[in-house]
């Protein structure tokens, strides 16, 4: 067991110089570097910021890691102030503060890293091709994909919707489409989906009785929240579900023959509780509906409803 020491910091190179992985967050390079030269991670933050709410004094980090300062903030954008990011080339990099997973296991350790790395990440970022794992969520050694192509194939057409339609149109599509499959999972929605099925039989480990915040699960729904958030994010799929009784019908189609074979719409509660896609849709229109009353500055009852809402939406 390593022995971590508490003696302040010199201002001299560590013994063991580290060097940053590429979106790496600032925890788990301090972590690594401490580790390395058996110095306790709490001493090595005290040394490097003045006080405590100061930020982390960049060139004495490199002098100490032996790294560049250049290459520390090109590395670890958590380093940069806000005008630095502006100059550097960072555009598609995934920014500090949003999601962060572990790297992958067998990538890191091709490059003479033996600690986990943890990196922040884009909402696709969920796959390494190279090796075919799944490195979403608090796995560290992450799952394999050998024998899971679907989830690869949707991962790729994760990227060719950000592609088509932009990056944060997709997002906000792709957060809504995960947690309406979450909750389609918890209320046993998706249990005679047999590609679900199937995908969770291919995993090692716990089934279908784990929790649905498990990166086995998350994996195995992972191409039908692509599915979903291919039809959220498209200005034609979209509108469609709502537009009249033949749009819908044409949009439930597609939604049974891409993302859920066995979805009813039902626009009715039940013990006022709707479908979460439905109420999805329900919260848009009462959105739209007081931003029509506001534009319009008319009370909200007098304004006929089918100025607002298609008649047939939900037949």
């Amino acid at each position: 067991m390593t022995t971590l020491l508490q003696w302040p910091v010199t201002t001299q190179p560590l013994p063991r110089p580290v060097r940053p992985v590429l979106d790496e967050t600032v925890t788990s390079y301090l972590h690594r570097l401490g580790e390395a030269n058996c110095l306790a991670q709490d001493a090595l933050r005290r040394r490097l910021r003045e006080h405590r709410t100061a930020p982390i004094q960049v060139g004495l980090l490199a002098t100490l890691s032996g790294q560049r300062p250049e290459a520390l903030r090109y590395a670890i954008l958590e380093l940069c102030a806000s005008q630095e990011l502006a100059s550097m080339h960072v555009t598609g990099r995934p920014r500090p503060g949003a999601i962060s997973t572990f790297k992958c296991r067998l990538c890191t350790r091709s490059r003479q890293v033996t600690d986990w790395v943890r990196c922040w990440r884009r909402s696709e970022d969920v796959i390494c091709h190279h090796h075919r794992r799944w490195t979403a969520g608090n796995n560290e050694e992450g799952l394999g994909l050998t024998r899971q192509p679907d989830i690869l194939h949707a991962n790729r057409q994760h990227q060719r919707l950000i592609n088509r339609y932009g990056r944060r149109t997709v997002f906000n599509a792709f957060t809504q489409a995960s947690e309406i499959c979450n909750e389609w999972i918890e209320r046993h929605r998706f249990t005679g989906h047999t590609d679900f099925q199937r995908r969770m039989r291919l995993f090692p480990g716990p089934g279908w009785q784990a929790d649905f915040s498990q990166p086995a699960i998350s994996a195995a729904l992972y191409p039908q929240v692509v599915g979903l958030t291919r039809l959220l994010a498209s200005p034609y799929w979209r509108p469609l579900a709502v537009r009249n009784q033949t749009g819908n019908n044409a949009f439930i189609a597609e939604l049974r023959r891409t993302v859920h074979p066995d979805y009813t719409w039902n626009p009715n509660p039940y013990y006022r509780y709707f479908e979460p896609l439905v109420r999805l849709y329900r919260d848009e229109q009462d959105s739209a509906e007081y931003a029509y009353r506001y534009k319009t500055s008319q009370p909200i009852d007098t304004i006929e409803s089918s100025e607002l809402r298609q008649d047939n939406w939900d037949g």
